[in-house]
């Protein structure tokens, strides 16, 4: 095995792991038991192991804990081996912070083989032709595609060509340019997009908006390849029965994306074709893409609501309960009491406590209470298990559209009488306790840990420095949480920063100032790599490490 890169810090990786909070799905799930397996086995540069659980399940790289894969931890390592055998497996989109991450840490030969899989997708790619189609520059477009031979085929950090850019901004013009030329019109990205796909999906969530079949027939006539799920999004129902008739497994075809034809028919409402891929074997439990791991079919049907599409998917199996990201499930996203009640009666789950304290449903909220002492205790989700998350983030959606917040503040006061208790660890969406100051403030004088931590040991000091929050309010904040005792010189395990590393990194001057003025030290780091200074110096943030230098930072 390749040991670890040039950033390690000399500890084992046992203690790595003993410093990551196990996240309670990984203790209660066979999917996040699995998942730990993983993530231990890429901090330890295990491939064998790693290889091992591949032929028992050859899609598990892709599992995530709140949008994080075994191979961030690989890269994060160092542990080359790891980091082979599992972008092998699962070539990850967001690639470029992991390449990122290793030039970061020092780990050389990681961020050397990740450039290495990207080819021209590496830094360096001339992205002057992508520039040109976004601003829809056409003479200087095609002033490029004469002038520079093969800028055509460059791609971005996305693993992007010009033609995959033109075909998302709707540009025909742009796309007929490019296809005069000599370029690979079935190029994939690194989310397994062709331009074929961006013609109708614009990403994994699969909105589906109206328009894309012209560019889609020029990139057919262009020679790109058809899908069954291109087929299926464009009602072409003969193209459609001649996949599936000479191959049957093409029902379920996803191709790289993972986009299956019977969504691609569902979510635009193609009934007879739903129909007949449901007759064909069609499962609509298939994951579809990293954010969609229970098929995406009948969630185009709740919310079209369309109950006859619905009971078909469901007596084929769909998982009413099946959640898209933080879209919701199909149970929750149901707009009509007839699909409520299909998808109820089918095992679906109804919206919880959680969603009504968000919502300021004050009187649903206080009917739960009255039966049920804790109706949050049995979340599976980690952020689910406090109200308090779900009343902060709802106030602040309130407040953003200049709409009442009463029942919010009657929520935050009832549950504060009732000495609810405060979360003592959150893995997701800690954020949302931040949102509206004021109630952050009666919290924490209620006894919410100013070092609340996350799965990575981010405390709340670490998350406003490279928040987006107001630069005012995030100093607020950032005091408010100093003064009721958060420890100034956390380290977290992500990044093995000081909030003040975070706060240079961003080029968060303020915050910096504020930080320093109030004691933290300039040099505080958990790793030589990771302290403020050389944050600041690689993100050339000049007037961050000029102030860090006068401070004695080095």
């Amino acid at each position: 095995m390749d040991s670890p890169g040039s950033g390690s810090s000399g500890r084992s990786a046992q203690e790595k792991i003993d410093a990551i909070h196990r996240p309670r799905w990984c203790v209660d799930t066979e999917k996040g038991r699995l998942y730990w397996d993983l993530v231990c086995a890429a901090i330890r540069n295990d491939a064998p192991a790693i290889r091992g659980h591949l032929k028992e399940d050859p899609d598990c790289p892709r599992l995530e804990f709140w949008y994080t894969p075994p191979l961030n931890f690989a890269v994060r390592e160092g542990s080359l081996d790891a980091t082979r055998v599992l972008w092998e497996a699962y070539p990850f989109d967001e690639v470029s912070n992991l390449i990122q991450m290793a030039d970061d840490r020092g780990h050389d030969r990681v961020a050397a083989y990740l450039r290495a899989s990207l080819g021209t997708a590496a830094e360096g790619s001339d992205l002057r032709l992508h520039q040109a189609v976004e601003a829809r520059d056409r003479a200087e477009a095609a002033r490029l595609l004469a002038a520079v031979p093969g800028i055509a085929g460059n791609r971005d950090r996305q693993g992007r060509t010009a033609l995959h850019l033109a075909v998302l901004g709707g540009d025909g013009d742009a796309v007929g340019m490019l296809l005069a030329g000599e370029i690979d019109v079935d190029a994939v990205d690194h989310r397994g997009f062709r331009a074929a796909h961006y013609a109708f999906w614009k990403n994994p969530y699969w909105g589906s908006g109206e328009g894309g079949g012209a560019l889609l027939q020029m990139l057919l006539d262009a020679g790109s390849a058809d899908s069954p799920a291109l087929a299926a999004a464009r009602g072409d129902q003969g193209a459609l029965r001649a996949f599936v008739e000479a191959d049957p497994a093409a029902a379920n075809e996803g191709e790289e994306l993972q986009k299956r034809p019977l969504s691609a028919a569902a979510e635009r409402g193609h009934r007879e074709m739903v129909r007949y891929l449901l007759d064909r074997g069609a499962d609509p439990t298939l994951s579809e893409g990293r954010v969609c791991p229970h098929g995406f079919a009948l969630m185009a049907a709740a919310v079209k609501d369309d109950v006859e599409m619905a009971r078909w998917l469901l007596e084929a199996g769909a998982d009413p309960n099946g959640g898209v990201d933080s879209s919701g499930t199909p149970a929750i996203r149901a707009s009509s009491d007839q699909m409520r009640g299909l998808l109820y009666g089918h095992g679906g789950s109804p919206v919880t406590a959680w969603d009504f304290a968000q919502r300021g449903d004050l009187q649903t909220l206080a009917v739960i209470l009255n039966y049920c002492e804790d109706p949050f205790s049995a979340e599976e989700s980690e952020f689910l298990t406090t109200p308090y998350t779900a009343v902060v983030s709802g106030c602040e959606r309130k407040l953003r559209r200049k709409e009442s917040t009463v029942a919010h503040e009657a929520m935050l006061s009832m549950l504060l009488q009732r000495r609810f208790p405060m979360p003592e660890v959150l893995t997701e969406c800690k954020g949302y306790l931040y949102h509206v100051p004021h109630m952050t403030r009666q919290l924490l004088e209620h006894g919410l840990d100013p070092n609340l931590p996350d799965w990575h040991r981010r405390i709340p000091l670490h998350d406003l420095c490279v928040g987006s929050n107001d630069p005012a309010e995030g100093e607020e904040l950032m005091r408010m949480f100093l003064e009721h005792g958060a420890d100034i010189e956390a380290v977290e395990e992500a990044d093995r920063s000081t909030p003040l590393g975070m706060a240079a990194r961003a080029g968060r001057r303020r915050l910096v100032e504020l930080l320093l003025e109030s004691g933290a030290d300039p040099n505080g780091a958990g790793e030589d790599w990771a302290r403020p200074l050389a944050w600041a110096q690689r993100r050339g943030h000049g007037e961050v490490a000029d102030m860090l230098r006068r401070r004695g930072a080095r």
